[in-house]
């Protein structure tokens, strides 16, 4: 967790003496990415159970982290989070975090411009022991006409399709009045080799 509070300051000071806009964007999304993971082992060390994460309280935190990380306007855009209360293996939690930031950080980014007034909802509820389902939306501009996830050149919808199949699961993207991406995925289960 040191060692990626270290990562997290060195982008920041890194942003800080380049002038190239577009640099600077991919460094602070490498940042936030990094600071998505670290959040994990603070919640781990923070709990009695150091194998499992209470993820309704990690999303909880990593939401506010991405909104005052992105500067949004709270008045201007709405979080709306409703989490069952599942507690996920280290292991689960830091790919299913990654995919919540690279799909509420594109929301925030691409769904709302020109100070345009909205919601974002996230739903996480547990299928059956072992199998859950995420969805995260918005009533946004919208996908793209034609949007098709497996294709997207976008990095971080790429890496969400790589996560999403790491935890053996499936994702549907489409735009009802807004984004909306369902996912249901696994809990990844290690056997100890010990």
């Amino acid at each position: 967790n040191n060692n990626m509070q270290i990562l997290s300051s060195l982008f920041n000071l890194q942003t800080e003496t380049i002038r190239d806009p577009s640099a600077i964007i991919l460094l602070r999304e490498c940042q936030v990415r990094i600071r998505t993971m670290a959040l994990v082992h603070e919640k781990l060390y923070q709990a009695k159970d150091m194998s499992h994460v209470h993820f309704s309280d990690y999303l909880r935190s990593l939401g506010m982290y991405l909104f005052h990380f992105w500067q949004v306007n709270e008045d201007r855009i709405k979080l709306d989070m409703r989490i069952a209360n599942i507690l996920l293996d280290v292991n689960t939690a830091i790919p299913l975090g990654l995919i919540i930031n690279e799909l509420l950080s594109n929301a925030i980014e691409h769904g709302f411009p020109n100070a345009r007034v909205g919601e974002i909802r996230v739903r996480l509820i547990a299928l059956e022991p072992g199998q859950f389902e995420l969805i995260v939306e918005d009533d946004g501009i919208g996908l793209p006409q034609g949007f098709d996830i497996n294709g997207s050149e976008s990095l971080g919808l790429q890496l969400v399709c790589l996560l999403v199949k790491q935890l053996d699961g499936t994702i549907v993207a489409d735009s009802p009045g807004g984004a909306r991406f369902r996912i249901i995925a696994n809990e990844l289960k290690y056997k100890q080799r010990f």
